[in-house]
């Protein structure tokens, strides 16, 4: 088997790991189909992506067509027996105040040029989100190339990324000569980093790294495995990446995937606290300077995705409810509290209405209200959303805030 320049397989363990699902094919009219996963999809929709997507590369889509398309779900319309509109939801484990849950990341939300404004995507979304709905998914979630698109199905911003440009490192630092991508040793001499890919057999103790520090700042976000951080490999390969570890005396303490356009793309960078601030932090910096330093032909520019100590804040990743009892039964308050909510969906029947919300530490219920109950809260099921997802409440202090950690791609 092939290897790369840091001695290790090309190979990725995604492969072996991949599911094929089957689903059924539901009839609209004579000549318009929503179809499920039909053996014909995966080059059809390649086709449609390549002609709608025209910035993704080829090494990027024979990723995804390699690895995504064998356990999502690829909804199709096909009118007079060609493809025309289509929507990939790709299946995310999701943490959501401590539990875990499935959720759905919808991506390639298409449609050719001269079939759209006909009612094909909203024909899709609403099917797509009534399955979700009945699979008990409490959360569906995409990045919106234009939100408008998706707010008419009340899908409202959720998480905002963090983004900024590197600092210039005050130490000096020298690559070393003739060093390669496997290890990097910053010549300050205080400073204990050290950057490297992360081979295969360390994805399970990063994931557990990742998890634990997301879970520390964060109550909704994907969760990371070594499955996960496998897929993250292979995808940053495409664009000449890597899943990254950043190491002190041996122990981890970061962990980042980058990739190479005009500049370096830090798409997640997560550490300790302490390298959030303060020397340790212009260590970090030093560190990450010294490691992009040492592989020959990058651009100088580095920019990062971080947990919030760098860069500008900028709406990312709108979100809506599919289950919503999945969902309100897994958020937490600091102290029991009993609230009757009335909400209205028109899209999904099964959440709308008034119902019982008895919530505290451990956890929610969410059942029907009583015919004669008078709400203390009404929404549409966008408003439930952002109040949900929002920092501060006035009429219910004691519910912990969401706040949200989303930065996958596909």
């Amino acid at each position: 088997m092939d290897t790369d320049t840091c001695g290790r397989q090309v190979q990725p363990e995604w492969m072996e790991f991949a599911r094929n699902q089957k689903k059924s094919e539901r009839k609209m009219t004579m000549s318009v189909e929503i179809q499920r996963n039909r053996p014909s999809d995966a080059a059809d929709t390649r086709a449609l992506w390549e002609e709608i997507f025209t910035e993704d590369s080829a090494a990027f889509l024979d990723y995804y067509y390699f690895v995504k398309t064998k356990d999502n779900q690829l909804q199709t319309i096909r009118t007079d027996g060609v493809l025309t509109a289509m929507i990939h939801w790709n299946p995310y484990p999701i943490r959501i105040c401590g539990s875990e849950a499935d959720s759905c990341y919808l991506v390639a939300v298409a449609t050719k040029k001269e079939y759209r404004h006909r009612g094909q995507m909203a024909s899709l979304l609403k099917a797509g989100l009534r399955d979700c709905a009945k699979a008990q998914i409490p959360l569906v979630w995409l990045m919106p190339a234009d939100p408008a698109i998706y707010e008419p199905f009340d899908f409202r911003y959720i998480y905002e990324k963090c983004e900024g440009k590197w600092p210039q490192s005050e130490a000096s630092v020298q690559a070393s000569g003739g060093c390669s991508r496997q290890e990097v040793f910053p010549d300050s001499f205080r400073n204990s980093l050290k950057i490297r890919p992360l081979h295969p057999e360390e994805y399970a103790e990063a994931a557990a790294f990742l998890n634990r520090e997301l879970e520390r700042r964060y109550q909704v976000y994907t969760k990371r495995t070594p499955e996960y951080l496998a897929v993250t490999e292979a995808e940053t390969q495409t664009e000449d990446g890597h899943a990254a570890g950043i190491f002190s005396f041996g122990a981890l303490v970061g962990v980042f995937s980058y990739w190479v356009e005009d500049t370096i793309i830090l798409r997640e960078l997560v550490t300790t606290p302490e390298y959030e601030s303060g020397e340790d932090r212009a260590d970090l910096t030093a560190a990450v300077r010294s490691f992009f330093r040492a592989i020959p032909g990058l651009p100088e520019e580095i920019t990062a995705i971080t947990t919030g100590w760098l860069g500008e804040r900028k709406p990312i990743i709108m979100a809506r409810p599919a289950n919503l009892e999945a969902l309100m039964t897994r958020i937490k308050a600091k102290r029991p509290r009993t609230l009757c909510v009335r909400v209205d969906d028109p899209i999904l029947p099964e959440n709308d209405g008034c119902f019982l919300w008895q919530t505290g530490s451990a956890g929610s219920s969410w059942q029907s209200a009583p015919a004669d109950a008078v709400p203390d809260l009404s929404f549409t099921i966008a408003e439930l959303t952002q109040w949900l997802f929002r920092e501060q409440r006035e009429e219910f202090p004691e519910l912990c805030p969401l706040r949200s950690f989303f930065n996958e791609i596909v």
